[in-house]
């Protein structure tokens, strides 16, 4: 096989390979033990200025003409005193380019401007940004309210659905439609606690302001009822659409001037 490290083509012999299944894609990628040999001191420095500041390659297959890319895990080199020659041993684990084409959440169906995708162990992270008209956000914002698991197809990627959630995430207006982040967890990601300390103290804040507002809501409404100035049903009613009226404050609360420099 024939590596680039940088601007420079190196054949290299392959001595191991195994192979493992992608997080992203499923589908099976190699893990390498490649060997070059280097004739003469010179030749051998200066490929260890090359393996020093390398930590992706890429190669060419010589008979398909097929581009992989790996990342460099480890290397070692020996070398036999009185002998000319170094066997350099680069360990490599081939990973993906891909590139989302849509991004199906629900019965949305999306076209990412920005996509970012990671795990977290084993929970699969989406991070994206996305123009939607004001029908397609209301979608969103009741997916987001109703934290549903929904299924989640990331064409280009991997065509098979999973179930996921979808939080909230800053939006901002762009004229008539609106720019929208787009963030995803898998579900056994759903009741894992945010690693920020900024995040805990932001939200204990919150939890304290909300109690506070509801045990006041509470005693009105308690009083009103004494009072015989509403009924039951009425003071029901009016809880049900406090919790409405809430839940689409929280949603507006993520709204920002722009999402592309917030």
């Amino acid at each position: 096989m024939i590596f680039n490290f940088g601007d420079t083509q190196i054949k290299c012999q392959v001595i191991e390979k195994s192979t493992f299944s992608s997080q992203h894609s499923g589908r099976l990628l190699r893990s390498l033990s490649i060997q070059i040999v280097r004739d003469g001191k010179d030749l051998h420095e200066h490929f260890l200025s090359l393996i020093r500041n390398t930590k992706e390659i890429d190669s060419l297959d010589e008979l398909t003409s097929a581009l992989s890319h790996w990342k460099i895990e480890s290397y070692s080199y020996s070398h036999t005193d009185g002998s000319a020659i170094y066997y350099h041993t680069i360990k490599v684990k081939e990973f993906e380019l891909f590139q989302v084409t849509s991004l199906e959440v629900g019965e949305l169906r999306l076209s990412p401007y920005f996509y970012k995708e990671f795990f977290d162990g084993d929970s699969l992270q989406i991070e994206a940004k996305v123009i939607l008209d004001g029908e397609k956000q209301d979608v969103i914002q009741k997916l987001i309210q109703n934290n549903d698991e929904i299924t989640v197809i990331r064409h280009g990627i991997d065509e098979q659905p999973r179930l996921m959630t979808l939080n909230h995430s800053y939006w901002s207006k762009d004229g008539s439609q609106v720019k929208h982040g787009i963030n995803l967890a898998d579900v056994n990601h759903k009741n894992k606690s945010p690693k920020s300390f900024d995040y805990f103290e932001y939200l204990g804040s919150m939890v304290v302001k909300t109690m506070i507002n509801q045990a006041t809501i509470d005693v009105l409404l308690t009083t009103l009822v004494t009072k015989g100035i509403f009924s039951d049903a009425e003071i029901a009613k009016m809880n049900e659409d406090i919790r409405e009226k809430a839940r689409n404050n929280y949603y507006d609360s993520f709204q920002v001037t722009d999402i592309d420099t917030n």
